[in-house]
This record gives structure tokens, sequence and C-alpha cells, in this order.
């Protein structure tokens, strides 16, 4: 297994933030070869669990949005893929010994903007009546912010550095409130 890629992390610490007990790259046996989910997320309290996806292809031009029905087509083809492999991470050795049961949420993160929010809202409503779990839809941007919320809120809690080096960085962007300089000399 190869190590956690920067987009992974920071779904990884988005949930973490929340509450959730995270493990990234969790591997399972497909029918032929096998996979792995990206983020596992398992809240105790509530036994919710969310898998989080996060994808990174090719140039600016091929990143999925809804502008064009062959786009919004391969999103839908990624959830149902994400809804299958959940049907074989459910009988894996892996979830054996995790135990969990029912998908609550299954997050899809995809490079580029998601600027419709209309019809986002439309096909993450159409897709989760479809595959019987709640399916969401994010832009890497909209991670990366939603996680600098929580380390500008945590950071001065916690009053101490990070152990990660994405979140350490979040810290220090947030602690130049905007005073932050790039010269090129």
């Amino acid at each position: 297994m190869s190590e956690e890629m920067a987009i992974e992390t920071l779904a990884k610490h988005w949930l973490t933030f929340d509450g959730y007990w995270v493990q990234t790259r969790v591997p399972f046996k497909k029918h032929r070869g096998h996979s792995d989910f990206d983020v596992v997320a398992f809240m105790p309290a509530s036994s919710k669990v969310v898998i989080v996806e996060c994808k990174a292809w090719g140039s600016p031009t091929d990143y999925p949005n809804f502008q064009t029905a062959a786009r919004a087509k391969r999103i839908k083809e990624m959830c149902r893929k994400a809804h299958r492999d959940w049907k074989y991470f459910g009988r894996s050795a892996a979830n054996k010994r995790l135990k969990l049961q029912k998908l609550y949420e299954f997050r899809l993160v995809l490079p580029g903007r998601l600027d419709d929010k209309k019809k986002q809202v439309d096909l993450e409503k159409e897709l989760s009546l479809e595959l019987g779990f709640k399916v969401r839809l994010f832009a890497v941007h909209e991670v990366i912010q939603e996680v600098q919320k929580q380390v500008e809120k945590d950071m001065e809690l916690r009053r101490v550095r990070y152990p990660d080096t994405s979140l350490e960085m979040l810290r220090w962007v947030s602690r130049s409130k905007g005073r932050l300089s790039w010269r090129h000399d």
C-alpha cells in the first residue's frame, strides 16, 4: 500500500475534526482483484459510516462538472462503482475486523469546480435515492477550505503544532492572517 495522497490526508482530517474515527487506504478483495477506499470514517456514537473517494486525473478540461451530460454520467458511474465496492467491502477481511454495517454517506471529491449548485444538488438527490445512502459531491478546494476553517478554530485551543505537515501548513497560513507575501526575487 502506498502513502496517502495530499487530498486523502485532508479528507481524513476533515472527518477527524468532526469526531469520526478515520482510516485511509482501506483495502478489500473484489471478485477479480483488489481495491481500496481512500477514506473510511466511522462515528461510534451514531454508527454512521462515511466513505470518501478522492479523484484527480488528466487535464483540467477532463475534470467532471455538470456542464455536459457526459461528465454528469461519469460522476454517476463513480458513485455506482462505490455502491458495488461497498458490497465487496462488506464481505472483506478488513470489514470482518471493523464490522461496519450500513453505509450512511458517500463523498466524492473531484478536481476542478462544481459551478452549478442546482444541478449538483439535483444529482446528489438522484444518486442518494438510487443507491440508498447519502451522496455528496465536493470540489477539492471545498475540502481544503473546510479543513482550513477547522484548523482556525482548533489552533486557538491547541496552542501547539500539529504532527501532520498538511495541518501545520494550514495553521501557518491561518496565523499569517492574510499577511502572506509571495515574492519572486
